[in-house]
């Protein structure tokens, strides 16, 4: 029940500052080899009933009834990443902001996790049975356990490994990232509100490419969760694409709160450009319950690039970190047609290498651009993807790299072009003689926009050719900003959130996806 929304990825101070030297102890220090694998995300997270290293108990099933949402660093005092997150401060500026002192919405916990670790390690005092570069206690408001049986039973595989436990239970896995960061990703959890309360969490649109190709499938799914503290017995959702119902459930049955089941829709037949959305109408016979805010959910589909051609011009420059960059093209069953780059990192390492990722088969050198032509079998729906390991993009904070898929017809005239992006990048293609949408996307999306995320004013890495303004809608499908008088696109009075930005060209329109944070 925790959506991690498509923020861009922001490097930590820890990232920042020692980058190069978490590459070199990314594989000699901070992993662990547990024979099994690390708890799931979705997972309920295990109880513990513990003291801190000042004698008061603790017991995280009791914070969690509470309302609160728990935050907790497994970490070890000899592993340098884990100190360098300590002095950064963020997750003390997260406690100030969200703890007791703050909002009083979340509670932060911190555990030493090694069992060879004595306490005098994390005081940072002579008699440390390891090793410790400084008093991890110092500095913080938060408690510190002195406890590896809390990291054995969430299985802890590396250090440091950050949980967020919901008041459900659920615990998440992410990154060290920063307080304003850590909070986004908190801020989603499920939290109990009121007596008739229901929402929509884990939304899946069912489908993984953010374009439609051909007659694309789609399988909406998502958990329908009791929030209120009477029983859920009904609820009404609707499936709408472009604002036109195609889809309705009236759900019966009894969920406690907290609890939750599984709604699924029949696939609507899609076939161009548009805004899927759910949006649960009704709870226990009321039009409105006690907290809309999570009753709506919507994901925007623009129309997948054309290429005349079967044959393709994949032109990719590296970053300052080639050696995180993997790429796939694929064809419509999933099946990978050509493939290049590190295959340490693979179609699913996208922002698993925090620490960096070593140089393995097929890596690529740092700022260079390399070229690939590629045949498709024939006509027909593909796509692109572009693996990041650290999970920060190929441009442009550390090199301006970027990807381009050309009409080996044209090969003056990127198709497809990208590179500012955060783990994933991925974008489907239609081959063939003809297309249902070549017309509606003159050019693809080949127009790069930044910064992205944004909050004010942007820019284009390219100007376009024959612009002429541009439409920024929110996912309803609702204009809420215009181009004047060829002014660049601003979003500062723009919520946060995920947005299209269309720009309009002389012979057509382009779709952009934007993300708005603040």
């Amino acid at each position: 029940m925790f959506i991690l929304e498509k923020i861009g990825h922001i490097r930590t101070f820890c990232h920042m500052s020692v980058r190069d030297f978490l590459v070199i102890i990314a594989f000699s220090g901070c992993l662990l080899p547990h024979l099994s694998a690390q708890l799931p995300s979705g997972s309920v997270a295990p109880d513990f009933y513990v003291n801190d290293i000042s004698g008061n108990p603790h017991q995280l099933y009791s914070v969690l009834d509470s309302g609160k949402i728990v935050v907790i660093e497994v970490s070890a005092t000899w592993c340098p990443p884990c100190w360098a997150y300590h002095q950064s401060g963020e997750l003390e500026e997260f406690y100030l902001e969200h703890g007791p002192e703050g909002d009083n919405r979340a509670r932060v916990f911190w555990v030493e996790g090694d069992a060879a670790t004595n306490l005098e390690c994390i005081l940072g005092l002579p008699g440390c049975s390891v090793s410790s570069p400084g008093n991890y206690a110092s500095g913080v408001s938060y408690p510190v356990f002195d406890n590896s049986a809390i990291a054995d039973s969430f299985r802890v595989a590396f250090y440091p490994t950050l949980f967020v436990i919901c008041p459900n239970k659920k615990l998440y896995e992410t990154d060290a990232r920063p307080a304003d960061a850590l909070w986004e990703l908190v801020k989603t959890c499920p939290v109990a509100y009121g007596q008739n309360n229901a929402g929509i969490y884990e939304f899946d649109p069912g489908y993984d490419l953010p374009e439609i190709c051909g007659n694309t499938g789609l399988n909406p799914s998502f958990q329908l969760t009791n929030l209120g503290f009477q029983p859920l017995v009904q609820a009404d959702i609707r499936l709408r694409w472009n604002g036109a119902d195609v889809g309705f459930v009236n759900w019966a049955g009894s969920l406690g709160v907290y609890e939750d089941t599984l709604i699924s829709f029949a696939p609507p037949p899609v076939s161009a450009e548009g805004v899927m959305s759910v949006q649960i109408s009704s709870v226990n016979g009321i039009p409105d319950d006690d907290n809309n805010s999570d009753n709506f959910r919507s994901a925007f589909f623009g129309n997948a690039a054309y290429f005349h051609s079967a044959d393709l011009l994949l032109k990719l420059r590296t970053d300052n970190f080639g050696q995180e960059t993997y790429w796939e093209l694929r064809d419509e069953s999933g099946n990978v047609i050509e493939s290049g780059g590190n295959q340490l990192v693979g179609p699913d390492g996208g922002g698993k290498f925090p620490l960096g990722v070593t140089a393995g088969p097929g890596s690529l050198p740092s700022g260079t651009v390399v070229k690939d032509t590629i045949h498709v079998p024939g006509p027909g729906c593909y796509s692109i993807h572009i693996v990041d390991a650290f999970g920060d993009g190929i441009c442009c904070q550390y090199g301006n790299g970027y990807y381009r898929l050309f009409d080996l017809s044209d090969p003056a005239t990127p198709v497809i072009s990208g590179g500012i992006f955060a783990e994933y990048d991925r974008h489907a293609l239609e081959s063939g003689e003809t297309s249902s949408t070549q017309e509606t996307v003159g050019a693809g999306n080949d127009i790069n926009i930044f910064p992205n995320p944004a909050s004010g004013r942007l820019s284009f890495q390219e100007q376009p050719e024959g612009w002429s303004n541009w439409v920024i809608y929110n996912l309803s499908g609702q204009a809420v900003a215009r181009s004047r008088a060829h002014e660049l696109p601003d979003v500062t009075g723009l919520p946060d959130g995920m947005y299209c930005l269309e720009i309009r060209l002389n012979n057509g329109v382009v779709m952009n996806k934007l993300v708005v944070q603040h």
